[in-house]
């Protein structure tokens, strides 16, 4: 049995949790040095998952076990609480002890572990250093930025030598110039960790660039597990692929044609897939016209109707109904010279190369 501390073969979650009438039930392992996202819409049971791997809620079948030691088991009545369990938690609004200053935040961690005073400041010294805050360490928490507090955090959790690291929400809390600052910063530190990480996070960007794998909840359940590149390119369901900013299409390919769940249908040769199948487009690939394009090169070509006009940074989201419907982004300019408006009739059309084709049970498990 690996002593906790000990990295060894990194967290393995096989269990179902029960909180009230709600119920998660999930198996997946992260290895050592891996960060693993963790999406979902609220209620998905992300916050039952991360209170289940610290040891705040019992685990009702199943066990996890981290670094080769079996910290939760139902079966066998094995349940190593909260205070002796390897993990560093950073919560979403940090929790720092407000009597306390930054160098005995941080210095908490590794006493509530065991240590003794002199080796606890030790660590905590060692973490301040490496994080950049050892001309804060005399600071009370109210004295801090948001960007310092976050990193005081992080610091209070790794000083610890936790075998597991789990982040709730970790930029959340910042304004949204100092968590775009933080987040290339965070990255880094994330990296440097040699054991595995649970990130739960609501921002598809936050997931896009801090974890190496995501993983999607929906409902208590694993609807997607993949790396971000996959997760963003092939969304397995409505909810990621509103996350991730794509038109989302379930239908059955028989050759070419992709006939759709919801009416029309696409063409899309040499996709390679037979039977169900998802079919996943960005909406700055398609293209609106007043008019049915007679020159075009696309294969794809369909009237719809435009219901909603909404204003993005430097583009304008169109929602338009249609067979299939689809969300559209065009320039604010395309707008004008369309005289667009809800009620307008258009014409979409979309190139077969801009159409990802897909099993429909692609990055799920089992």
């Amino acid at each position: 049995m690996t002593e906790p501390g000990a990295e060894g073969d990194g967290m393995e979650f096989d269990a179902t949790v029960r909180r009230g009438t709600f119920s998660l039930a999930v198996a997946f392992a992260v290895p050592p040095g891996q960060v693993l996202g963790v999406l979902g819409p609220n209620g998905a049971g992300k916050t039952t998952l991360l209170r289940a791997t610290a040891g705040l809620t019992p685990v009702a079948e199943g066990r996890i076990t981290l670094g080769g030691q079996v910290v939760d088991d139902a079966t066998a009545g094995t349940f190593l609480e909260a205070a002796r369990r390897p993990t560093g938690y950073v919560f979403q609004d940090y929790r720092l002890f407000p009597h306390l200053n930054v160098a005995e935040n941080v210095a908490f961690s590794p006493r509530a572990r065991g240590l003794g005073k002199a080796a606890a400041r030790s660590a905590a010294r060692s973490w301040l250093d490496r994080l950049g805050l050892a001309d804060l360490a005399g600071r009370k928490p109210a004295e801090l930025s948001g960007g310092q507090a976050q990193r005081v955090a992080l610091a209070r959790a790794l000083a610890a030598d936790p075998a597991l690291l789990l982040l709730d929400e970790p930029l959340a809390a910042l304004d949204a110039q100092t968590r775009l600052d933080v987040q290339s910063e965070l990255r880094q530190h994330l990296a440097d960790f040699a054991g595995p990480c649970l990130l739960v996070t609501h921002d598809p960007l936050e997931a896009l660039v801090l974890a190496d794998r995501l993983l999607v909840l929906e409902d208590g359940q694993i609807v997607q597990d993949g790396t971000p590149g996959q997760v963003a390119r092939q969304p397995a369901t409505q909810y990621v692929a509103k996350l991730v900013g794509l038109n989302l299409y379930a239908g059955r390919a028989d050759g070419p044609v992709v006939a759709l769940s919801a009416g029309g249908s696409f063409i899309v040769p040499g996709h390679g897939e037979h039977g169900d199948v998802l079919v996943a487009v960005r909406p700055s690939a398609v293209t609106v016209g007043g008019e049915r394009p007679l020159a075009t090169s696309a294969r794809n070509v369909w009237p719809a109707v435009v219901t909603g006009l909404t204003m993005l940074a430097d583009r304008v989201r169109l929602d338009l109904d249609g067979r299939p419907s689809a969300l559209v982004d065009v320039t604010p300019a395309a707008v004008t010279e369309l005289s667009l408006r809800p009620g307008s009739q258009v014409w979409l059309s979309v190139k077969a190369t801009d159409l990802e084709v897909y099993a429909r049970d692609h990055g799920q498990p089992g």
